[in-house]
């Protein structure tokens, strides 16, 4: 779509005529029908819930890898199982 389309459909979508539900007239066939101007995914609110919801899942996300790295790195971040004395003890014989 050009930019006076684009013009064109946001007037419209702040018309009356659209607050109305009017679905006969020729603005709602050409940015609704013909450029699916109104679908849903190009509205504001479904933009900001998607993101919300993207950043809602990003943060569980990371909580659950801070979780599973305190678990087993504890809490100084030193490998717990490691610190039990993985080094080799010396054999001295008699």
């Amino acid at each position: 779509m050009s930019a006076s389309n684009d013009l064109k459909c946001e007037l419209y979508l702040k018309s009356k005529e659209y607050k109305s539900g009017e679905t006969k007239s020729e603005d709602f066939k050409f940015c609704c029908v013909e450029n699916t101007y109104c679908a849903f995914y190009y509205q504001s609110w479904f933009l900001i819930l998607s993101i919300s919801f993207a950043m809602f899942f990003l943060l569980i996300f990371l909580l659950c890898a801070y979780k599973c790295y305190r678990r087993r790195y504890g809490k100084n971040g030193i490998d717990e199982d490691a610190s039990e004395g993985t080094t080799p003890e010396l054999i001295v014989s008699p």
